[in-house]
């Protein structure tokens, strides 16, 4: 990469091949200049190693999904908190990861699964898988490095309509209608298998959980399961990957998930549930119910 000899304080000269305008380096002050040329050139180094542009701009690559909602829009996805508390850790893991692979050295980086959902769509009653993980590394320089991830395998899209003049047909804005949250994981064993082997620290100890999907609106901000239900957890990993769902969600409400194989504990009375059990706490009211119907 070369500069600009001169009296003042040196920039990043634009390369040949650079999509940008140079002319626009030309404006402004010094401090803007420089700025603005630096994120052109790491835009340019996104793009050189096979990055989505966006990754300059939000922190992170986008599911193509997301970026090609937005584009149809000719809209861009809005920054939050999530991806700018971790833009520089993202910057600091893709250098090292491109440095690493010019130079034929394997990347060693520490992934450690923190959470398993287990999702239900009221709509349609397919089930999901989504998860959160942690990555720790160290740079170039001996620093240790830990970001956080939520919601993989969720992806948002926008949708609405473009505006346009009656007379002239020139779009003259966007109408957003709303947005959608997509799970792309089905439950399944071998999905939930697949995601613990991502796992490469010290032994699993997850956190697993069942919930009904929230398929409506911004994904980031905001949980992925519906606040309306309960989200229950799920002690051991052989019931969340063999028990049904219903079955799953009879174990949270009744308080009997153990570390141990709990499944069967559900043909046990209800009277012998801990005193935490939804159920035994509603007995009551269901045999006053069940009274009244056979009355």
């Amino acid at each position: 990469m070369s500069v600009i000899n001169s009296q003042e304080e040196p920039i990043y000269e634009p390369e040949e091949g650079n999509t940008y305008d140079p002319e626009e380096l030309k404006q402004g002050d010094l401090k803007e200049r420089k700025d603005l040329a630096r994120k052109q050139w790491e835009e340019k180094w996104d793009i050189d190693h096979g990055i989505d542009p966006y990754a300059s701009i939000i922190g992170e690559t986008l599911h193509p999904k997301t970026t090609k909602s937005y584009e149809t829009l000719n809209l861009q996805p809005d920054d939050n908190v999530y991806y700018a508390s971790r833009r520089h850790l993202e910057r600091s893991k893709r250098n090292m990861v491109g440095l690493n692979t010019d130079m034929n050295k394997p990347t060693e980086i520490d992934t450690t699964i923190t959470r398993i959902i287990r999702l239900k769509d009221k709509n349609t009653n397919k089930e999901f898988l989504t998860y959160d993980y942690t990555e720790n590394w160290e740079d170039q320089n001996g620093n240790k490095n830990e970001v956080h991830y939520m919601n993989a395998g969720v992806h948002e899209t926008v949708e609405g309509k473009k505006l346009r003049d009656l007379r002239t047909h020139a779009i003259t804005g966007v109408e957003v209608s709303g947005k959608k949250i997509v799970f792309d994981i089905p439950f399944s064993k071998k999905n939930v298998e697949d995601i613990l082997k991502k796992h490469t620290t010290t032994n699993f100890k997850s956190h697993l959980y069942i919930a009904t999907a929230r398929t409506k609106g911004a994904l980031h901000g905001r949980s992925v399961f519906t606040q309306e239900d309960h989200m229950y957890v799920i002690r051991n990993i052989d019931d969340f990957k063999n028990g049904s769902y219903d079955d799953l969600k009879q174990l949270g409400e009744r308080g009997l998930s153990t570390e141990k194989p709990s499944l069967h504990r559900l043909k046990s009375p209800v009277l012998s549930d801990p005193p935490e059990s939804l159920w035994r706490k509603n007995l009551p009211v269901q045999q006053a119910i069940l009274q009244q119907q056979e009355e």
